[in-house]
């Protein structure tokens, strides 16, 4: 038996009424908030919005009955005598009580009381009420109104929405908070800003900005659109095109990975080592060159000798982990990165130092090479260019 369950059968009939009408009117003001939300207006701080008014200490015939004791009312509760019962919601901490005091016009300040469910409570409701709990997300999915944000944009195409003030609403792209949201994902930015000549009845050209899916989005929400449906089977999904290795459901993620394989967060840096090796790059040989060229100097031998990887800071911006370097060095199989001290000799107006840097080892390169095909298969999103992308 679960704790909300044992809570649920432990409560009396007139407390089961109230919890549930609380649990009732709180999902109307998060319905509410997440409206104001989508239509891009300012929105009240949960702490505000999930207080309750339960009663306002006047006439009913001056201030009506709040929204609370309306609902009880019409479910038959008419006793105004509330005290006892929120007292016992309070003691089994079900619900937060706050006794404060507002404004009224013509009365000045007076008594209110505000009610707020605990987590506990929402739970025990939820169970009473056959409410079921919203699934939570697995690892590298998103949230209910990022995906309604990029299943918008998805449907949208090239031409994208506008990511400006505009008459159309249905053009208008999401909110500033979630196209940041969709655009600092660890994996990747999903979304691309672009500008568009926009006719003005003929009269003008006129530039706008807007802001359509990048490739990683398409193909994001073509892996994974059998997932969302799935996870939130109440947002209405456009078609997606099919791709090569599409999850078929929630399952798909329930898959251990094989032992094999190293975790997403490690192959990221893993191919990101790979790539600047294969392109013989260095963000810190790059620096130092273009500070040679800029005063003029002759690059030393040095220069040259820096190998293709990553500092430490780069690193970190890149996995956003502390460890993933840790745990590639430690690999069973041996290490498959090393971070090295590299001489950075004098330069104009410094002295000569070492700097620590991750640069990708033999058997790093040969784990790559061996296990390809199937951290394809496992991770289809990190290979884009081996699926359909449009």
């Amino acid at each position: 038996m679960s704790k909300a369950q044992r809570t649920w059968d432990e409560l009396n009939q007139r407390q089961r009424l109230y919890l549930t009408t609380i649990l009732e009117l709180d999902q109307q003001a998060e319905a509410d908030v997440k409206r104001m939300s989508a239509k891009r207006m300012r929105t009240p701080p949960a702490s505000e919005w999930r207080q309750i008014t339960y009663d306002i200490k006047l006439p009913k015939e001056i201030v009506g009955y709040s929204s609370v004791q309306v609902v009880l009312r019409a479910r038959g509760e008419h006793d105004p005598g509330s005290g006892p019962t929120l007292a016992a919601l309070r003691r089994r901490e079900l619900v937060v009580v706050t006794y404060d005091q507002i404004h009224v016009a013509g009365f000045g300040m007076v008594d209110r009381i505000r009610v707020r469910l605990t987590a506990a409570g929402r739970a025990a409701a939820r169970y009473g009420t056959g409410v079921i709990t919203p699934a939570q997300a697995p690892k590298g999915l998103m949230s209910r109104w990022s995906l309604i944000a990029l299943a918008r944009l998805y449907e949208a195409g090239e031409n994208g929405l506008a990511n400006e003030t505009t008459w159309d609403r249905s053009d208008a792209a999401p909110s500033w908070n979630t196209l940041l949201r969709l655009r600092d994902r660890r994996d990747g930015p999903l979304i691309e800003s672009f500008v568009a000549d926009r006719a003005d009845q003929g009269l003008h050209q006129l530039r706008q900005h807007r802001v359509r899916c990048s490739p990683l989005g398409r193909l994001h929400f073509e892996l994974h659109r059998a997932c969302y449906a799935e996870l939130y089977p109440d947002v209405d999904l456009p078609a997606a095109q099919e791709v090569e290795g599409a999850h078929t459901g929630l399952v798909d993620h329930r898959a251990p990975r094989p032992k094999h394989l190293v975790r997403d967060t490690d192959l990221r840096l893993l191919l990101r080592l790979a790539e600047l090796e294969e392109t013989d790059r260095s963000y810190l040989r790059m620096v130092i060159t273009e500070e040679f060229e800029r005063w003029r100097y002759e690059i030393p031998g040095w220069v040259a000798a820096i190998p293709a990887g990553l500092l430490l800071w780069q690193v970190k911006d890149l996995v956003r982990s502390k460890t993933a370097v840790d745990r590639l060095a430690g690999h069973p199989d041996g290490p498959l990165v090393e971070q090295v001290d590299v001489y950075v000799g004098e330069r104009p107006h410094q002295d000569a130092t070492t700097m620590p840097m991750v640069v990708l080892t033999e058997q790093g390169r040969t784990h790559l090479r061996d296990r390809r095909a199937d951290y394809e298969r496992a991770y289809p999103e990190l290979f884009p260019s081996t699926a359909e992308v449009p």
